[in-house]
């Protein structure tokens, strides 16, 4: 007899809407834990980002820094972040997402499967950040 997989066990099937309820907060319990992400869920308070800069690089029209931010009160990450260097204060700001299997840098990699788009919307005022 084949083994029975284990997220089927997780499907939704009609309910009432307390079952429902109830089956979301045992579907993302289960989901959490699996992520390892429990510290996050568990959080009920408000995260501060605490950046801390791990470097920076100064282009001609952008900023470049490499920093880390909170994540969770247990986990930080890191992120890259450009910021226009003339600005009248504000700027359009991108959140630039790679792939499966990239990396925070590849979407400022001219030569990655990205063509650099990050290093592109930098260089034409915006601000970006990649994690």
């Amino acid at each position: 007899m084949a083994e029975q997989n284990p997220f089927r066990q997780m499907r939704y099937t009609t309910r009432s809407p307390a079952e429902a309820v109830a089956w979301q907060a045992e579907v993302r319990g289960r989901v959490s834990r699996l992520l390892k992400m429990e510290d996050l869920v568990a959080s009920a308070e408000q995260i501060e980002p605490g950046p801390e800069e791990v470097s920076s690089q100064a282009h001609d029209a952008y900023l470049l820094r490499e920093i880390e931010l909170n994540s969770t009160s247990t986990r930080r990450m890191k992120a890259v972040l450009t910021l226009p260097r003339s600005t009248d204060g504000s700027c359009p700001a991108v959140v630039c997402i790679h792939g499966h299997g990239g990396t925070r840098h590849d979407v400022y990699d001219s030569t990655s499967i990205y063509c650099g788009f990050a290093t592109a919307l930098a260089e034409r005022g915006c601000a970006t950040i990649a994690v």
